[in-house]
């Protein structure tokens, strides 16, 4: 009989082999001032690139002031050992199967834990600006 550790590791090198995508994970470094505009900018720096399979989670409506708009969320996974925290940028760089996915940027709006941690999860919303 396996032990729970063992198992651990075979369904890791299993998820692994899922992995379709790479992504840039940022994170929030200082601000810039642009003295044209006027305008203070959040820089990011690269905290890790990693591979990741990058998913659609669920899209529903919600009231934003008057407006109803439309919130989609993607989830992400990542080898276990990756560091990404609530806040963080994630932007694909390659997509296997989903040329549109790249340059596209999310926000982390939720990182997911687990005992038995498989993978790395995070819950994501589209960054448009």
């Amino acid at each position: 009989m396996a032990s729970l550790e063992s198992a651990i590791a075979h369904f890791r090198t299993a998820q692994a082999e899922l992995f379709r995508s790479t992504v840039e994970i940022k994170f929030a470094s200082g601000t810039a001032f642009d003295p044209i505009t006027g305008a203070v900018t959040t820089t990011y720096t690269t905290r890790a690139t990693t591979p990741a399979l990058v998913r659609p989670r669920s899209s529903g409506d919600v009231q934003a002031g008057e407006e109803e708009v439309t919130l989609g969320q993607h989830e992400a996974k990542f080898p276990v050992r990756t560091h990404v925290e609530v806040g963080d940028l994630v932007v694909v760089t390659s997509s296997t199967h989903d040329q549109a996915l790249i340059g596209k940027t999310f926000n982390v709006t939720e990182k997911l834990y687990d005992d038995w941690q498989i993978c790395r999860r995070v819950v994501m919303e589209a960054n448009e600006g």
